[in-house]
């Protein structure tokens, strides 16, 4: 066995995943280790605000309120709406290789074992199976993906 393997846990290619500081408590994730970046799917978003830049000579940086699909213990769907700040606009290649410009924020992520604050891309992504995608940055070295099951550390129904 190599060396620190002995903490590391074991999920599936779907789990439950939630953002706290967001206010969603429940959405179905599929982790992604071919994707640099985490994306969630946003329904809509509106400028509330605006904040210092981050940096001296930055941009201000936007507050965005946004509508963003969850669920619910028994698989009901619901909008939670949601305050976050805009802190850069990156370049993302989608699936088909397309270039898109995309806010991006900082945010908890909550999935099985995993707590970290990661950066998270907003799009639409209400034509893919899952919501939110989970890329490698946001995984850390302590998780393995088991690409043969689903919802392995969060169960099916759990949370």
């Amino acid at each position: 066995m190599p060396q620190g393997t002995s903490s590391v846990t074991t999920i599936g290619w779907v789990e439950w995943a939630s953002l706290p500081d967001l206010g969603v408590a429940r959405l179905a994730a599929k982790v992604d280790t071919g994707a640099r970046t985490s994306a969630l799917h946003v329904l809509g978003m509106l400028k509330v605000g605006e904040l210092p830049p981050a940096a001296p000579g930055g941009q201000p940086r936007a507050v965005v309120e946004l509508k963003i699909p969850s669920a619910t213990r028994s698989r009901k769907q619901v909008v939670v709406t949601a305050q976050a700040v805009i802190e850069e606009l990156v370049v993302i290649r989608d699936s088909g290789g397309h270039p898109e410009r995309r806010p991006v924020i900082v945010t908890a992520l909550e999935l099985g074992p995993l707590r970290a604050k990661v950066r998270i891309s907003l799009t639409d992504r209400g034509d893919m199976a899952y919501p939110m995608l989970i890329g490698r940055t946001a995984l850390g070295s302590k998780l393995l993906v088991d690409p043969h099951t689903r919802f392995r550390a969060t169960g099916p129904r759990s949370r």
